[in-house]
């Protein structure tokens, strides 16, 4: 064989196996790209079914999520995003979790937000890699031991505030001191997140303030759902009211009507006014034997 040909089929061999080569490397990342979009969504799909069968439950629920394996999970106001591979709308459900979890087990907990009557299931999810640790002082101690967590949440009660810089850890202040979040004791206050204020509106919204990193976001989309509800409670008002006439349901619909106003103008004072108000009207007609609103 001469020379020149051995070269060419030296050359071509080397060519033919860098093609086979470069074949099968990209076979390979197109396969684990495949198999992680796939395993992504399967870990989506058992979080947004696992919340969608908690949604239909009237009670305070506590349960944890077994993933089949440890990924990296994202939340945001409403999105799931896992592994940076697969993303699932959270449009319908009130999440508040932290902005990240990198674990194989969540654990979700749900209470229901009334105001005064029911407005929507909200969950919310850590993983026990995550720690809370809640600030208290003599003024707040009260409330603060008043606050029931699941006993799978790693929840710190403690009068000192710690000196960490964990990203698995949060700290909540329910006193003077800054924290990731400061909220003032009681059902009806504010949390200052960022220098900023936002409503507490309930129990239930306390929570959401120690568990999200988006409780701004979360919270205009339930004042969103609270405008609604009161839209259709109003409708309903005016079809107790043609069934009877015996019963006064217009003082009812007024107040809905001021509250509805109040929550678009995010007038959080008068909401929590008009909230109890409407309380108050909804068991008089209760007691006058009335058909109640709710």
């Amino acid at each position: 064989m001469k020379k020149g040909q051995m070269q060419y089929n030296w050359a071509f061999v080397i060519i033919a196996g860098a093609v086979i080569l470069a074949f099968f490397v990209s076979f390979t990342v197109k396969y684990i790209d495949i198999q992680n979009k796939k395993d992504s969504a399967m870990v989506a799909s058992e979080i947004y079914n696992s919340l969608f069968a908690l949604q239909k439950s009237s009670y305070q629920t506590e349960t944890p999520i077994d993933l089949f394996l440890r990924t990296d999970l994202s939340f945001s106001c409403d999105k799931l995003e896992v592994g940076n591979f697969f993303s699932e709308a959270l449009e319908k459900e009130f999440v508040f979790a932290p902005r990240s979890l990198f674990t194989d087990k969540i654990q979700v907990f749900m209470k229901s937000w009334k105001y005064p009557f029911k407005i929507a299931n909200l969950f919310y999810l850590t993983s026990s890699e995550k720690k809370y640790y809640i600030i208290f002082d003599a003024s707040s101690a009260e409330f603060v031991n008043s606050l029931e967590f699941p006993k799978n949440f790693n929840i710190i009660k403690t009068t000192t505030k710690p000196n960490l810089n964990d990203p698995n850890s949060r700290i909540i202040s329910f006193t003077s001191q800054n924290a990731d979040v400061k909220i003032t004791p009681g059902e009806n206050g504010y949390a200052t997140i960022n220098n900023k204020q936002y409503p507490v509106l309930g129990l239930p919204l306390v929570y959401g303030a120690i568990f999200s990193s988006d409780y701004p976001c979360i919270l205009d989309r339930l004042l969103a759902k609270f405008s609604n509800m009161i839209d259709i409670y109003s409708a309903k008002v005016d079809y107790m009211s043609a069934l009877n006439n015996n019963c006064d349901y217009s003082q009812l619909k007024r107040t809905l009507s001021l509250l509805n106003e109040r929550i678009k103008s995010k007038d959080y004072v008068s909401i929590n006014e008009y909230s109890r108000t409407l309380e108050e009207q909804n068991n008089n007609l209760l007691n006058s034997e009335c058909q109640p609103l709710y």
